[in-house]
């Protein structure tokens, strides 16, 4: 994905209330809470028939949005999503580089005319921009864009924290983790795929899932979300910080992979199964 200049969001959002009992004290490792709403008159600059918003996320960190005119309302709920991403990123990894992110409002239209992509996506991350396609003629989904807006700035942020190295499936698990809840169904389709497979190659999961079988993409963003909550449960977001570190050094992923976590991806791949089989309540394949 990210060689593609591409992140795609997770197909199906998190809404429900599951969330397994032994990963709750996990995920209050990034609780974000909703978007606190800045003042967005000052800096909206509105030349004909649309608006240019800037505004300082932090002294280092910047943020613009732009889009229609009739779309200006919403710039406070987009603008609060992503502070608050930022300042909890912040916190749990002690460090994220200055970051200038352009959010680009555009129809829906014009989102699926522009772009070449599955019909599945509603929002993208391409060459250091977010684009946030908006439904003009339907009521706006508020929790759905507070959690796209949400997911697509982890993207930026974590392709800049990692050099554009994080592989695909650790990317998508983080951005997925700041959503919310797990949608209910999530854990039914991996499981179904878990009845009968092993976990997918991670090595298949490196760069974007745009090119993967329809029927196997739900599957990659579930073991995405399931495998990231493990890596973390593990080794907490300190040994995540050094691993990203590790990346801007200059180390390959693989490199950074195995010093920091001390296994491979492939043995780390290994042993998550065993995990996430025993809390999804499946039987290993191999009887």
């Amino acid at each position: 994905m990210r060689r593609a200049g591409i992140v795609l969001p997770l197909i199906v959002f998190v809404q429900s209330s599951l969330l397994l009992s032994e990963d709750r004290e996990v995920r209050s490792k990034l609780e974000l809470q909703q978007p606190s709403l800045p003042d967005t008159q000052p800096g909206i600059d509105k030349p004909g028939s649309h608006f240019q918003w800037k505004r300082a996320i932090n002294p280092s960190s910047n943020l613009t949005i732009e889009g229609p005119a009739d779309a200006v309302d919403i710039v406070n709920l987009v603008a609060g999503g992503i502070k608050e991403t930022h300042l909890a990123f912040e916190e749990k990894l002690t460090y994220v580089p200055s970051l200038d992110t352009t959010i680009k409002l555009v129809s829906m239209k014009e989102f699926r005319t522009e772009f070449n992509l599955p019909s599945w996506t509603n929002a993208i991350y391409f060459k250091g921009e977010i684009i946030l396609p908006i439904a003009g003629d339907t009521r706006l989904d508020i929790p759905e864009l507070t959690r796209s807006v949400r997911h697509e700035y982890v993207h930026a942020m974590i392709h800049r924290l990692g050099s554009g190295k994080v592989p695909g499936w650790l990317d998508e698990g983080l951005a997925q983790w700041t959503e919310g809840n797990v949608h209910s169904s999530l854990p039914r389709i991996f499981r179904t795929w878990l009845t009968n497979n092993s976990l997918l190659p991670f090595g298949s999961l490196s760069k974007g899932f745009t090119q993967l079988p329809p029927k196997v993409v739900p599957v990659a963003y579930a073991q995405s979300l399931y495998a990231t909550r493990e890596l973390i449960r593990r080794h907490g977001f300190a040994r995540l910080a050094q691993y990203l570190e590790s990346l801007r050094k200059g180390l390959t992923h693989h490199d950074a992979f195995k010093a920091v976590f001390g296994e491979s991806e492939e043995i780390f791949g290994q042993r998550a199964e065993a995990t996430i089989r025993t809390s999804l309540r499946v039987p290993s394949t191999e009887g």
